[in-house]
């Protein structure tokens, strides 16, 4: 998509799982494909769709009329449980299941050595955080295993779909009916360390770190680790500096 900055780290994140398990990546379409690899392009058994939109999956059965293309049901996945499943799913299909479970083992354990390094500067912290109306578990377990007190998440469901922010919803403080002008009006009583929010107001007075939800999430293991990493950066920052002797002009025509 055009709002997406990793498109590239998430293939070469998919590549390397695929290596492990001996596959090759026959061309990338349509991003760095030489002429000769564009040329072969049919004969891969297999193809994968970076991102699974109505563009993408128009694309998908073009292919698939067109030139008879196989498809995997998965495209990139994002997150542990995501990410699990689509290795089986195409180990199963080049016949190498029994290399999973090992590739599994040692991408989780790499991931959750990283969260234990986050854990002195993330734990205990509140969050509150804002998001569109989509799966985010990959990022709440994250948070639940480095200790980050999640105390609003607030959902704008635009589309007016089914709430799918996580399968254990029951676990989250939900608000489905989450108004953006809503948000900043009942920050302070919440007494958050982080806001995150796709929404950019005015500045705001408030002892807290304030970053965006990504609109495409990195893919692999590691989608949540990626996030927190950059929370805990900007937490350990200096909030003041000499720059903000000039604040008084920047909120004025931010207004």
């Amino acid at each position: 998509t055009g709002v997406s900055f990793n498109h590239t780290i998430n293939y070469k994140t998919i590549k390397e799982l695929l290596g492990k398990m001996g596959i090759r990546v026959n061309c990338r379409f349509l991003g760095d494909a030489t002429v000769d690899e564009m040329r072969h392009f049919l004969r891969a058994p297999l193809n994968i769709l970076a991102d699974d939109t109505p563009d993408g999956r128009a694309l998908e059965k073009w292919l698939e009329n067109k030139y008879g293309c196989t498809f995997a049901s998965h495209s990139f996945p994002v997150g542990a449980k995501q990410t699990a499943a689509f290795l089986y799913e195409i180990a199963e299909f080049f016949g190498c299941k029994e290399m999973v479970p090992g590739i599994i083992k040692e991408e989780e354990e790499r991931y959750r050595q990283e969260l234990r390094k986050l854990r002195p500067m993330l734990k205990g912290k509140r969050l509150v955080l804002t998001t569109i109306n989509a799966n985010i578990d990959y990022l709440l377990e994250a948070l639940d295993y480095i200790g980050v007190e999640i105390v609003k998440i607030g959902v704008v469901n635009y589309l007016h779909q089914e709430i799918q922010i996580s399968d254990t919803p029951e676990k989250y403080p939900i608000d489905e009916n989450f108004n953006w002008t809503n948000l900043y009006d009942e920050i302070n009583p919440l007494d958050p360390d982080i806001v995150i929010s796709n929404f950019t107001p005015p500045v705001t007075d408030g002892d807290y770190v304030k970053d965006v939800m990504p609109m495409t999430p990195c893919a692999g293991f590691n989608s949540g680790l990626a996030i927190v990493k950059r929370w805990a950066d900007l937490l350990g920052k200096r909030r003041e500096g000499g720059w903000m002797n000039d604040r008084k002009y920047f909120e004025m025509y931010q207004r």
